[in-house]
């Protein structure tokens, strides 16, 4: 009886390990990049993708448009406001963006002409500017030309990076802390964590994060991971 259940488990376990084995295998073989353009893939995308941009804007709407009067499309002037803090957010954040459409496009196997690079990287630069004219369209906010800047600066640089090294080896990245201004004004800067991390531009911080190692030869002795960064935020 003990060897039964001693080869019963034997057998569980070395059937477990071939399932997951053969399900990991799947799952990179799922992941691997196309080495052509593989048109199954790239359908999956635009429907994908095509679906979250509809979902983002009618949530975005309904979020934060939809309790404020509408308006003719307008300009509004606030790159001396913040201290400049939502513009490195948007530049952030197409940054981004970017950087995911560059690698689901190379995923589908777009490689003709760095046209991953340029369409992808550009991803994060047109979506961010969608949300630029609903602002333009509402009374209580405006187009403004400084913010569709930062998205382009944020898509420039992922794409010059990507075209001069293959990689990035400056990266933009952001930490947040709760300030005490949100307790203040909930209603301006957010009401809980996630809506902070948004809208507390005073809790804020930019960073841009220089590879060192990225930048010399292979038997370099600086580690991969040791990075330095310049931060600003609107505290200095």
């Amino acid at each position: 009886m003990k060897n039964k259940l001693l080869s019963f488990s034997l057998f569980l376990i070395l059937s477990s390990l071939f399932v997951q084995s053969s399900a990991q295998n799947a799952v990179d073989k799922f992941l691997t990049p196309a080495t052509s353009f593989n048109r199954s893939r790239m359908t999956g995308i635009e429907i994908g993708a095509g679906g979250l941009y509809l979902a983002s804007v009618i949530g975005f709407y309904n979020l934060w448009y939809k309790d404020y009067p509408q308006s003719k499309l307008h300009i509004f002037n606030d790159n001396a406001e913040w201290m400049q803090m939502d513009k490195w957010g948007h530049c952030t954040s197409s940054y981004y963006i970017g950087g995911l459409g560059m690698g689901i496009l190379k995923w589908a196997g777009v490689n003709k002409r760095h046209d991953a690079i340029w369409y992808g990287g550009m991803l994060g630069a047109v979506y961010n500017t969608t949300f630029e004219f609903m602002d333009g369209l509402s009374a209580e906010w405006g187009f403004s030309p400084g913010d569709v800047a930062a998205n382009f600066l944020g898509a420039s640089i992922l794409i010059a990076e990507q075209l001069t090294w293959g990689q990035q080896r400056i990266l933009l990245k952001f930490s947040f802390h709760h300030s005490p201004e949100a307790d203040l004004r909930p209603d301006l800067l957010g009401k809980g964590f996630g809506a902070n991390a948004i809208e507390d531009y005073d809790g804020r911080t930019s960073w841009v994060s220089v590879n060192m190692a990225s930048f010399m030869n292979r038997n370099t002795a600086v580690p991969n991971w040791l990075n330095m960064a310049f931060g600003y935020g609107a505290d200095g």
